[in-house]
């Protein structure tokens, strides 16, 4: 029993069984910055993106609510009434006949 030593735990679980160097410590510590500054850009870049996507839904949404309510609103529609689009009166279409008298006019 007293043969067997007690083994003190190590902070440090990396590969090698030293803890790292100075230098080592540093290039962790900018990867680790590294990989934060990675991961806050992603995170803004996909609620831009969320953003851009929700915009597009929206204005979408609303031009489909106009459209149904310029539809609704009778745009569109003919008008029930007189014709006042032309200048003189519908007289019919019926073809004159070949030898038919008709009134003389100047085209």
């Amino acid at each position: 029993m007293g043969d067997e030593q007690q083994q003190t735990p190590q902070t440090y679980t990396g590969i090698s069984p030293q803890p790292p160097s100075k230098k080592e410590r540093r290039e962790l510590r900018r990867q680790e910055k590294q990989d934060v500054q990675r991961a806050h850009v992603r995170r803004q870049r996909m609620r831009r993106t969320g953003k851009i996507i929700f915009g597009i839904f929206a204005a979408a949404g609303l031009l489909a609510l106009g459209a149904a309510f310029l539809f609704r609103s009778g745009i569109g529609q003919s008008p029930a009434g007189i014709d006042h689009s032309r200048s003189y009166p519908d007289q019919g279409r019926n073809h004159i006949s070949p030898g038919a008298v008709t009134t003389e006019y100047n085209s």
